[in-house]
């Protein structure tokens, strides 16, 4: 019943404007989290489990409120957020957003945004 793992895919990285600060948002299809099974340590029994997904942040001049956001096992989540306050003076800002399952897989989004300044 083991399924070999497949890299997450990211649907879409989107900036939007919060007063002084910037959202950036995430997100990933339903079925990026995989179901697997395997046995638990000390168990003797296999057992289904769903993958959590963790989003590792990064910014080039900017100051980032998580550099690590996801979502856990049990939760239904498709998306997930940080918040970034660019450099005085910037014109723009690069973000990438790297998305991790609990079994290795990875993908890689960068998007520049140009601040209004």
């Amino acid at each position: 019943r083991y399924r070999l793992n497949q890299n997450p895919a990211i649907s879409a990285l989107e900036v939007t404007n919060e007063a002084e600060a910037l959202r950036v948002t995430v997100s990933w299809p339903e079925e990026a989290r995989e179901s697997f099974v395997w046995v638990p340590p000390g168990a003797s029994a296999l057992e289904e489990q769903r993958e959590a997904l963790r989003v590792t942040w990064f910014a080039s001049r900017a100051e980032l409120s998580a550099s690590a956001t996801g979502a856990n096992e049990p939760d239904d989540d498709t998306a997930s957020s940080t918040t970034l306050i660019a450099d005085p003076g910037a014109s723009s800002v690069d973000i990438w957003a790297v998305l991790h399952d609990n079994r290795g897989g990875t993908a890689v989004e960068r998007v520049r945004h140009v601040t209004a300044r």
